[in-house]
């Protein structure tokens, strides 16, 4: 897949021929949860030269209230000024990536869901621009254009989803359409590092993120997308999650690429299960 061919990707061959073109900006996602300074960390010791760097809990989330998910949107403005400083217009031709295709996709989909329609996943991440000889760049942030405007957001509010909405997808015996990315242990209930109670959204449908991928951060082609994705795909609304909104964009992403576009539910099972209220389903089903 080539940045011309796909709806969501940008190969490295692309990147290597057109990395200095005006108007080209490379944003590095690279972030691990429970250590926050690793992926700024690793930008440091070595990132896409030019790359601008993407905090998923500083950027592309804010600090969550009581009752939401961990990673809740940023308020637009804010958003917006992290545009700015990283030099994205309208205009822009946008590249991110990550290690492990785990971050990247957030930023696109916020991208597109704040209007941006120019925006690519690198097709393997770091170690595939490294692979075929990119070079590294050390160091701190470069610093953005001063001139550049801020960034005018069209939002489109029909691409999310939130607990109300999936309490009455709930109601009527739809929530079958809602894809949840995690790792089956969790989703089955098996083990939860991170949330405060274990198991599911009752009638989500488990698509681990990691099966839309034939290698970290590379993404299936589209037949092999489609012999995953169809059975889920029957004309019915269809919503993604995750444990807080991040690799839900995976499956957001997947879906786009053969022509689709799911709602995703930012608030995820994290802010599921911080409502007592509502059940949590364990097992395959």
């Amino acid at each position: 897949m080539n940045r011309e061919r796909s709806a969501t990707q940008c190969s490295v061959s692309w990147l290597l021929q057109h990395l200095d073109d005006q108007g080209v900006v490379v944003i590095d996602c690279r972030f691990a949860l429970g250590a926050p300074d690793a992926g700024r960390d690793a930008y440091r010791a070595g990132h896409i030269p030019g790359a601008h760097y993407a905090d998923l809990e500083e950027d592309l989330s804010r600090p969550p209230r009581p009752g939401e998910g961990r990673h809740p949107l940023p308020k637009e403005a804010a958003f917006a000024a992290f545009l700015q400083r990283v030099s994205i217009t309208e205009a822009s031709r946008v590249v991110v990536y990550d290690a492990l295709g785990d971050m990247a996709p957030r930023l696109w989909w916020m991208l597109r869901l704040y209007g941006h329609h120019d925006v690519r996943v690198l097709t393997g991440g770091i170690a595939a621009w490294h692979a075929a000889g990119g070079v590294l760049e050390t160091g701190a942030v470069p610093q953005a254009d001063p001139l550049t405007p801020m960034y005018v957001s069209t939002f489109k509010a029909e691409w999310i989803l939130d607990k109300s909405d999936v309490q009455r997808l709930s109601q009527v015996r739809r929530v079958q359409h809602l894809l949840d990315a995690r790792a089956p242990e969790r989703y089955r209930g098996e083990i939860e590092p991170i949330d405060r109670k274990a198991g599911h959204i009752p009638g989500a449908v488990c698509v681990p993120f990691t099966s839309l991928y034939s290698a970290p951060a590379v993404l299936r082609d589209e037949a092999e997308l489609r012999d995953i994705l169809d059975p889920y795909l029957d004309g019915a609304p269809l919503g993604v999650s995750c444990g807080s909104g991040v690799t839900a964009c995976v499956l957001a992403m997947a879906l786009f690429e053969i022509g689709k576009q799911p709602r995703v539910y930012v608030g995820s099972f994290s802010e599921w299960c911080a409502d007592d209220s509502l059940p949590i389903a364990t097992g395959d089903h």
